[in-house]
């Protein structure tokens, strides 16, 4: 509605000159009269100040799609932009910022508060890892005691549900040598020896065989292969 309202300024001012108990109206209390060009150029901070907030909370509140690995992340951006407007110069921007962070702190301010699901839920969601999260653990709490004890809890919690997960199901789940596929037996003998090598790479490749173990190391790490 703000944003409509910003948008109509000019009908705004226009309409102090066609109409006399709008501005009689707005000089009643509880307002102090018509809007002036100071006040405008508030409600365009305001305006921008909100909107990040307002698009984070439809992301994180959709229901069409899984919100839980992004819940972090959105935490996140609002510790980063609140970070960001408590280092502006506009006062009020500031001030806005200055009580917004106070809220923000009560729930999310504290590393060791977050629900530690939420770290693993991260490092599940495959554009992530665990490399993603410990670089965020960096960037907003880096430099502390906290933050190193943090990123050691969340290893060995994910090291533990693996374990769990490997003694469950670990005896279906071991790699086995993949068959070659039929379409490579297909291939005329005249192809051209740069695709003979090719599929003989991609056959070779098919029949590598990777531990649980490897396997999960290689995901955590973004595929690096580091425990």
């Amino acid at each position: 509605m703000l944003e409509t309202a910003i948008s109509l300024k000019r009908a705004f001012d226009a309409y102090e000159d066609v109409d006399l108990a709008y501005k009689n109206d707005l000089l009643r209390q509880p307002f102090d009269g018509i809007p002036t060009d100071y006040d405008w150029e508030r409600a365009k901070v305001l305006v921008i100040f909100l909107r990040h907030f307002y698009y984070l909370t439809l992301r994180i509140s959709g229901a069409l799609y899984v919100t839980f690995n992004l819940v972090f992340r959105k935490i996140c951006e609002v510790e980063l932009l609140l970070r960001h407007w408590l280092s502006s110069s506009d006062v009020e921007l500031n001030e806005m910022a200055r009580k917004m962070k106070e809220k923000y702190d009560k729930y999310w301010g504290s590393i060791e508060r977050i629900n530690i699901i939420l770290y693993y839920a991260v490092i599940l969601d495959p554009r992530h890892k665990l490399e993603f999260l410990e670089f965020t653990f960096d960037k907003l709490y880096g430099g502390t005691e906290k933050c190193d004890v943090m990123k050691e809890q969340v290893r060995d919690g994910l090291h533990e549900l693996f374990n769990d997960y490997k003694l469950r199901y670990g005896h279906s789940l071991q790699g086995t040598p993949g068959s070659p596929g039929s379409s490579f037996s297909r291939i005329s003998s005249s192809s051209s020896s740069s695709v003979g090598t090719s599929m003989q790479f991609l056959d070779h490749e098919a029949t590598r065989t990777f531990t649980i173990e490897q396997e999960f190391s290689m995901y955590k790490t973004g595929g690096k292969g580091i425990a």
